[in-house]
């Protein structure tokens, strides 16, 4: 739950937790996604056996033009506590959101969780510089070709 003041991990029940996951994130285009995998028994397999599912997704799309879609609106640190984010998933079927808390036992894994985050829109930041400057490029090799061609 949300406070005025933002999320807030105390308010969570710690002690036991949804589930225990583990992340998978993957880069996908502009887009940066999540797969939260959890455990559970395999059927018709030797006692002990499990196999991964996906439990919850997010697919963060950061957009420096709007925003709506800057990284804050996918992932927020909670204001409590530095090993701790709350995360908004999308239910692809039915196109619900929600925040899920995620957290992380080692505050290396929450810094590594966080730079990943960084890393993702620092490249968006280079790529659209690095469009840009190919637009001007192209448009000065258009100007000297025209000028030339006089």
């Amino acid at each position: 739950m949300k406070t005025a003041d933002g999320h807030r991990a105390e308010d969570w029940n710690l002690a036991t937790p949804l589930a225990t996951c583990s992340l998978i994130v993957n880069r996908r285009d502009d887009s940066l996604c999540i797969n939260i995998m959890a455990e559970r028994p395999k059927a018709n397999a030797p006692p002990g056996a499990t196999e991964s599912y996906l439990f919850a997704q997010s697919i963060i799309q950061v957009k420096s033009d709007q925003s709506s879609h800057k990284l804050e609106h996918w992932v927020e640190p909670v204001v409590d506590s530095s090993r701790y984010f709350a995360m908004r998933i999308r239910d692809s079927r039915t196109g619900r959101e929600a925040f899920i808390g995620i957290g992380f036992r080692e505050r290396n894994d929450a810094t590594n969780f966080r730079m990943t985050m960084e890393d993702y829109v620092a490249a968006l930041k280079r790529e659209e510089k690095a469009q840009v400057l190919h637009q001007q490029f192209e448009q000065s090799l258009e100007h000297q070709s025209a000028e030339g061609g006089d």
